[in-house]
Parts: C-alpha cells; structure tokens; sequence
C-alpha cells in the first residue's frame, strides 16, 4: 500500500463558472449572497455550507480547527492535516463547496467522514496561499 502527505496544502479547487461570475455564494443554484469578508473559521462558531450534490443549506458548529483526515482509493492512502471540523452532514459529491458565515468565506469542504456526521474544510487562508489567488469580495470582483 502507497501512502503520500498532503501536508497544509493541496485537496482544493476554485473555479468560476460562466454563469456566477460575481463575489457571491451560490448556496442554491439560483440564490446567493455577497462575500463581504474572507476570514479561517473560529472553534464553536456557528457556520453554514452549501452542497450541490445535496442543494441545501448545512449549518453546524466547529469542533476542531487541526484535524486529520486520510482516505485510501486505489491502494493509495493520502493524509490530509490541518483541517476544519464541523458538526453537521454532507453527502458524497459536495466536495468543494463553501463554508460561510453570513457573508463571510472560511474554507471548501475536503472529505467527510464514513458515518456521515462530520465534514472537513480546507481553511480559506490555506487555500488562498497554497493556490496564489485571493478571494473576491463584493461588491466588485476583478
């Protein structure tokens, strides 16, 4: 069995869909709210995600802000560290979608676990360092 560390870093993607091209998130597809502020998420803080494979709003509480996930596919074991825990459920194909408070960005959801009662993000600030970019805050996102 192989096994790689994905250590603070990748595990998150950020794309602009023709559609969306504006400083918002789409927790439905067809309704959103302005990002205002782009900050990592505080422990026991309160927090909404959104999930298209499951078109609805989650909200739960953060539990830890240092978690470690791994997962093996194909022989393969890929341990990803440093992640935001959350209370609540997602379903399979979520992955990518926002963490937010109000209108503030905190992460992407990474993985979540098999009972399907824990979800874990990538922090906001980690994605933004590790991919180069900064996140848009409305109202103009250039």
């Amino acid at each position: 069995m192989q096994s790689q560390m994905l250590s603070y870093t990748g595990d998150a993607m950020l794309m602009r869909s023709p559609v969306m091209m504006d400083a918002w998130f789409h927790y439905r597809e067809t309704a959103g709210k302005p990002v205002k502020e782009v900050r990592d998420p505080w422990l026991n803080e309160r927090v909404l995600s959104y999930g298209r494979a499951s078109n609805y709003e989650h909200s739960g509480t953060v539990s830890s802000l240092s978690s470690i996930k791994s997962a093996t596919q194909n022989g393969v074991t890929t341990t990803i560290g440093n992640l935001v825990e959350v209370d609540h459920s997602m379903t399979f194909g979520d992955s990518g979608g926002p963490l937010y408070g109000g209108n503030t960005a905190m992460g992407l959801l990474s993985n979540m676990n098999r009972e399907g009662t824990l979800a874990y993000y990538k922090k906001i600030k980690t994605v933004e360092n590790t991919l180069r970019l900064t996140v848009c805050k409305d109202p103009v996102c250039s």
